[in-house]
């Protein structure tokens, strides 16, 4: 019986120690990210963020354009400013360091002053997904296959051109993201059963039909090596133009996540409902571990919702949650 004791007791020691060592772990973790915006954003949606100069980052949301200089917030740029709609999509910057602004009515772009790009007969808010070519042409993309058969849309100056990623199929469901890599070649994440990416290099379409990735793909970056990196259902995927490469963590199980972003180190960063994870050198480590004793002092929420993070120019990490939005110097 004392045996029994002393293991009992021994077991409870342990047991409370790794419970001290995770404890401290996440506090750690999470002491290292400054709030930037404190309060729950109870009605106001977070779309899109972009670093508009190396001391301005403007956050898109469904109430205008937030500007933070220097991580503190200074204005809100709305209609009343020459937006096209206050319901911010997204922002993009193109080569010119112009930033480009999809709304819910049109296209703006701000080169110090507001301009409109806009053409009439398109449904701006038909169009979900956006990004910039290395040519600075703007591609819009629906997330219904089935409504919008010519879902790509391409704008170059006053030319339209539409391709349908589904091509002859009918049994397609929906598109989840566009990504436009170095090398000028659009990728489109694509619910289908066995297509799942395609790309489109020199006005041809090149579907890619493999056993290897049957999942759905949810986000698409690219690091500096020019590897393109997927989240999808059940982990992150590497392409390196011959082969995919899963990484798997037991945190990304159903990632479902449109949040990842390569760093300055070629280190890969993805959002889940309970951390944000980077994938270093290989290994998958916890970079923000959400817990009930969360910086937003909301012991009610058993888990945050991220929309969007980027790195700056100065290597912070921002990360725009249904909280409140956070930075990291990631030096």
């Amino acid at each position: 019986m004392k045996r029994f004791k002393l293991y009992f007791l021994l077991a409870i020691a342990i047991f409370l120690f790794h419970m001290c060592e995770n404890q401290n772990t996440d506090m750690s973790v999470n002491d290292a990210w400054n709030i930037i915006i404190p309060d729950t954003l109870s009605s106001t949606e977070i779309n899109a963020i972009c670093e508009y100069n190396d001391n301005t980052v403007w956050i898109g949301t469904n109430k205008g354009i937030w500007s933070f200089d220097n991580t503190s917030f200074s204005s809100v740029i709305t209609t009343n400013d020459g937006l096209m709609d206050n319901e911010i999509l997204d922002i993009k910057k193109n080569s010119m360091d112009e930033m480009i602004i999809f709304t819910a009515s049109g296209i703006n772009r701000y080169d110090g002053a507001m301009h409109i790009i806009n053409t009439e007969s398109l449904n701006y808010a038909s169009y979900g997904y956006f990004d910039i070519d290395s040519d600075d042409n703007i591609w819009l993309l629906t997330d219904n296959a089935h409504e919008n058969p010519q879902s790509l849309l391409k704008l170059n100056s006053d030319t339209e051109t539409y391709y349908n990623p589904a091509g002859t199929s009918t049994d397609s469901e929906n598109y989840m993201c566009v990504f436009a890599d170095s090398k000028g070649r659009i990728w489109v994440g694509y619910y289908y059963q066995r297509i799942v990416l395609y790309k489109i290099e020199n006005e041809d379409i090149d579907y890619f039909d493999t056993d290897e990735l049957n999942e759905v793909v949810y986000a698409i970056t690219e690091d500096s090596q020019e590897n393109i990196w997927m989240t999808t259902d059940y982990s992150l995927v590497k392409f390196d133009g011959t082969s995919f490469t899963s990484y798997n963590d037991e945190d990304l199980f159903k990632l479902w996540s449109k949040n990842i972003i390569a760093d300055h180190n070629d280190d890969i960063w993805v959002a889940t409902h309970t951390k944000i994870n980077k994938l270093h050198k290989g290994k998958w480590e916890s970079e923000y571990v959400w817990s009930k004793t969360n910086p937003w002092k909301d012991p009610n929420s058993d888990l945050i919702l991220y929309s969007k993070m980027m790195e700056d120019s100065k290597n912070n990490i921002w990360v725009c949650t249904d909280k409140g939005v956070m930075i990291k110097d990631n030096n």
